[in-house]
């Protein structure tokens, strides 16, 4: 009962570690590499000299991470310091058995290195984790990669050969394939999404597409878009998860790809964004760039967006109403320039 109750409380402590609600050491300047290291070092010794106590262990391994992500910039900046830290976490990880909290603690130990570090020790590893029969680690080691730490083809492969041999999720753990090789991933991402029917997945893969940050890859988000935006989730348990279809688009990411597109993509970003609700008078010269667009589509879609938003006083009608002024007087479309006016009209 003692070990159920210091898990629980570890857990909670962790958790509120990663919300800042317990606090990481207040980071020093980037410029004080020595200081930094000196404290990441206090961490590191406090780790192995705590490994005989699952407790102090679990203490010491949170302490670590919260220094890890305190001083995150001049930690990634600093392979040698990473490569050390992987070597002794790896000796120590040896060590353990996989009883009791220390299931907790490897775990931790995984995702630091997987999260950190890109040495060949570091590799080997998180290689070594991922062909693991222990399903808990696995998951960890895949989990832990966000880009910046363990990458390259090797990673990939390996992931990649778990899925073919049906021994892991394609779709549950497809974003691992990203963050191993993004460039090999996208390719897997896109063709995902060419064939699944799953609202859930279409959400979860559009918001991996979205996080390459390039708006150019969101035509096939857009494209089906009208094939889930009415469907929810099937069952209460994936409603308390997943988010509608709209959820699919990062909202700085979906404002660049309007920037792009004119016509019928344009109109149904648009029309996502509308459902969103976060459209303001920051977006104001994005509607203004669009009412001098030489696409009918483009302008319509556009006008219809501005009304329904001066009708529901989401932005500013002064700046509105100068941004119509200067269409009207452009506008050569008898249709559109007499919905400008109508517009305006309600306008104070």
């Amino acid at each position: 009962m003692k070990k159920i109750l210091t898990a629980i409380l570890l857990l909670a402590g962790y958790v509120l570690l990663g919300t800042g609600l317990i606090a990481a050491p207040t980071p020093p300047k980037d410029t004080d590499l020595p200081k930094i290291k000196v404290e990441i070092e206090a961490a590191v010794v406090r780790v192995e000299q705590t490994a005989g106590d699952e407790g102090e262990l679990s203490s010491a391994i949170m302490y670590l991470m919260g220094a890890l992500q305190g001083y995150r910039k001049v930690v990634r900046s600093s392979p040698e310091l990473t490569h050390n830290l992987t070597k002794r976490l790896v000796k120590i990880f040896d060590q353990l058995d996989d009883t009791g909290i220390n299931r907790a603690n490897k775990s931790y130990m995984i995702e630091i290195i997987g999260d950190s570090d890109n040495s060949p020790e570091a590799h080997a590893f998180i290689l070594r984790m991922i062909n693991s029969k222990n399903e808990r680690y696995r998951e960890r080691a895949m989990w832990s990669m966000r880009g910046n730490g363990v990458h390259g083809d090797d990673i990939y492969d390996a992931v990649k050969a778990l899925m073919d041999n049906s021994e892991i999720s394609y779709q549950k753990f497809l974003y691992a394939l990203k963050y191993a090789n993004p460039k090999r991933g996208l390719k897997e991402i896109q063709n995902f999404l060419v064939t699944t029917k799953d609202v859930n997945q279409y959400t979860s893969k559009g918001l991996l597409l979205c996080d390459y940050k390039d708006p150019e890859l969101l035509d096939i988000l857009i494209d089906r878009y009208d094939e889930f935006k009415n469907k929810v989730p099937e069952t209460p348990e994936e409603r308390a998860v997943y988010a509608p279809a709209r959820a699919a688009f990062d909202p700085d990411v979906l404002k660049k790809y309007m920037e792009i597109r004119e016509g019928k993509r344009f109109a149904k970003a648009l029309a996502i964004l509308g459902s969103k609700g976060i459209s303001g008078d920051a977006d104001l010269p994005l509607f203004e760039k669009k009412l001098k667009s030489k696409d009918q589509e483009t302008r319509k879609a556009t006008l219809d967006f501005l009304d329904a938003q001066i009708s529901d006083n989401a932005i500013d009608q002064a700046k509105a109403k100068a941004i119509l002024k200067a269409a009207n007087t452009r506008e050569s479309n008898d249709a559109l320039k007499a919905k400008i006016q109508r517009i305006m009209m309600h306008l104070k």
